[in-house]
């Protein structure tokens, strides 16, 4: 009878119901990260879901991803697709540094910092070369670049 009614579960649908909930997730802690200064905006731990998306060759989790960036960036005025570009950018240097450090944990660390503290660098170049506004460092950076390791650290897998 179990084979013939829908109130079997299947592994797929409870997939899709955990990667539809981490969106909804994503665009509310987005808006709530954009009101409250003091919630970190994830983008580190951003870039290991796109890591692992790319990895798992994953779509939906990519535009998950890619939604999440989007609000990020036009929430904070940023250059439009300039955290994916740096996001890829960072990918190729991701998976050139994840064969010389066997630590994962140390290999996530090290991606959340370089996010932080390479995409200011990355807008300042584009504001160079474009004559945009400029973006200024915030001392808030290593505020989140603390918690969303203690984040990343406390959760076994992303």
């Amino acid at each position: 009878m179990q084979t013939f009614s829908d109130m079997q579960r299947n592994i797929i649908n409870k997939k899709n119901i955990n990667s539809f909930f981490l969106f909804l997730f994503a665009i509310f802690y987005e808006i709530l990260s954009s009101i409250y200064q003091f919630l970190p905006p994830m983008a580190g731990v951003a870039f290991l879901v796109f890591v692992k998306s790319i990895f798992k060759k994953d779509m939906f989790l990519l535009f998950t991803v890619f939604v999440y960036l989007i609000l990020f960036e036009t929430d904070r005025s940023l250059p439009l697709f300039s955290l994916l570009i740096f996001f890829v950018l960072l990918f190729y240097l991701y998976k050139k540094i994840s064969k010389l450090v066997s630590c994962k944990k140390c290999l996530d660390m090290i991606a959340i910092a370089a996010v932080y503290l390479g995409y200011p660098l990355f807008v300042y170049l584009i504001d160079r070369l474009f004559f945009l506004q400029n973006f200024d460092f915030s001392p808030y950076f290593l505020y989140y670049i603390f918690i969303e390791s203690l984040f990343v650290l406390l959760i076994s897998g992303i």
